[in-house]
């Protein structure tokens, strides 16, 4: 049997949670055009998980593709999960999260931060100061960041598993949209952080689950006030401002693509037009939502 040649640096299964009758909406940043698409062929390019160093080895060069394919199976029976016990819940009621779904996820929420090609451009961005990389050379440099890094995706994985879990419930007619470059980061005074450092003290990880419910993960010793939270289900009430303050995070995280089970885009456009362009400068980007648990 063939091997898949596109592969997708967003899960598939995760995409499928933003469609509506199997479609997403999905809007360009480069052109600014919004498109229908479904999640087969979105945040997902030729050979990008395989190693050409490998090719003509002994070693399988798609290695890589098949052992994010594992994560991604756990992650999504877990967050399946999830989501229908969160349409259950009230309000700071507990969800019960086993210490090996924590493992498991927090695993999953740091290749997903470091696997995108947005993490790529930033490796590139960083790099070419110096000396100019081919686009074959800048990918074996991140396949060897998701690779031989381990250290690092161990810390991150770490940093999110002792983080306090908080989940959101959005039942404003605005939903979470989603991007080629999902997991989000802001710092202490809730400031994007486009390269963001999820090891920094105080730093916010989040990541929409779907078009209802959002995911934060915040760094324990800045946050320590929020631990009585700990997986339960946000008592803040997320108002159609607090949704749209959420999305905008999205929106300067993209690389390019951000996603929505809606065709509805001129928030990103207003934002793109406000300054919101540099995805890849590792820039802070000020985050216009103040409010706190």
């Amino acid at each position: 049997m063939p091997s898949p040649k596109l592969h997708h640096y967003v899960p598939q299964f995760y995409l499928r949670r933003f469609t509506e009758e199997g479609r997403l909406w999905v809007f360009d940043k480069n052109t600014q055009k919004v498109f229908a698409a479904g999640p087969a062929v979105i945040a997902a390019e030729t050979n990008v998980y395989r190693s050409s160093l490998l090719s003509g080895t002994n070693a399988d060069p798609l290695f890589l593709e098949k052992g994010l394919s594992e994560i991604e199976s756990e992650a999504s029976a877990i967050t399946a999960q999830w989501l229908v016990s969160l349409k259950s819940i009230e309000p700071v009621g507990k969800m019960e999260v086993p210490d090996t779904d924590r493992y498991a996820m927090s695993q999953y929420i740091a290749m997903q931060w470091v696997r995108t090609t947005g993490m790529r451009d930033i490796l590139e961005l960083v790099l070419n100061q110096g000396k100019k990389y081919r686009p074959e050379e800048m990918r074996n440099l991140h396949h060897s960041l998701l690779v031989l890094d381990d250290l690092m995706l161990r810390e991150l994985a770490e940093k999110i598993r002792d983080s306090i879990w908080i989940f959101g419930r959005n039942t404003t007619p605005t939903p979470f949209v989603t991007s080629d470059n999902p997991v989000t980061v802001h710092d202490p005074n809730h400031m994007w952080v486009r390269s963001g450092i999820i090891k920094a003290p105080g730093t916010c990880v989040t990541l929409p689950l779907s078009p209802s419910f959002i995911f934060f993960g915040y760094e324990r010793n800045h946050w320590k006030k929020l631990a009585r939270f700990d997986c339960t289900l946000s008592p803040v009430e997320f108002t159609q401002e607090l949704v749209e303050h959420e999305n905008c995070g999205q929106v300067s995280n993209a690389s390019r693509f951000v996603i929505s089970r809606g065709k509805d885009f001129e928030f990103a456009r207003a934002l793109i037009k406000e300054g919101y362009t540099e995805i890849v400068d590792p820039h802070v980007h000020p985050r216009p939502d103040r409010r706190r648990l």
